[in-house]
């Protein structure tokens, strides 16, 4: 959802700019599909998009890109490799850290976030909607990295101490699409999604941003 990403930029005082990956059968439509995952952009799509993107970043005057990549060495690489085709530099301030660590550390700090999509290979379905806890990290199957750094699961940040306030938001039906399975998140005050039981749940700002509230 780009409302709850303009407004997760808003809570952080920082500007967003967004690159739009072309869907492959329609370059005018990002989303040609109905449900979150039916379709995949190509390589080469994300690739010249990127390139087109990083163009114009160095065209501001921007010199660095900041990357959150923690340990896959084949990723940096490729991310380099767009990089200097266009004269940028990448930074990597995660780089090697052990992701437990960096978890807890998440936790302790004070930041909140919910999984929005999970790999079916290595996560139940029923890990969507979940909040990033110390009882989700301690419940992770051996094998599975605690950051999700090789793609078991995927989330999105709605508070922490860089955060002027809460990004409310609702949670609505999980999709399936094999082997994924993706929890469609909505911004607070849009449509009433449907879900699967029947009932939205929503998350508040509240007087102490250290409790949730759901209805």
């Amino acid at each position: 959802r780009r409302r709850l990403i303009e407004d997760q930029a808003d809570a952080l005082g920082l500007p967003v700019y967004f690159v739009v990956i072309p869907h492959q059968d329609d370059p005018a439509c990002p989303m040609a599909h109905s449900t979150p995952g039916t379709a995949f952009p190509s390589n080469d799509a994300y690739t010249s998009t990127m390139l087109k993107a990083l163009e114009q970043l160095k065209g501001e005057g921007i010199e660095v890109i900041i990357f959150g990549d923690i340990f896959l060495e084949d990723l940096r690489a490729f991310r380099d490799r767009l990089l200097n085709l266009v004269g940028l530099a990448g930074c990597y301030p995660l780089w090697g850290r052990n992701t437990t660590e960096l978890y807890s550390e998440f936790n302790n700090l004070g930041f909140k976030a919910v999984i929005v999509c999970v790999d079916t290979k290595r996560l139940a379905a029923e890990c969507c909607g979940q909040l990033l806890t110390p009882a989700f990290l301690a419940s992770l199957p051996d094998g599975v990295d605690a950051c999700g750094e090789r793609g078991e699961y995927h989330s999105f940040t709605f508070d922490g101490p860089l955060f002027r306030g809460l990004v409310p938001f609702r949670l609505g039906e999980v999709h399936r699409h094999e082997p994924f399975a993706f929890q469609e998140v909505y911004p607070e005050g849009d449509s009433e999604p449907r879900t699967q039981a029947g009932v939205a749940t929503t998350v508040h700002a509240v007087p102490n941003r250290s409790q949730i509230r759901t209805r």
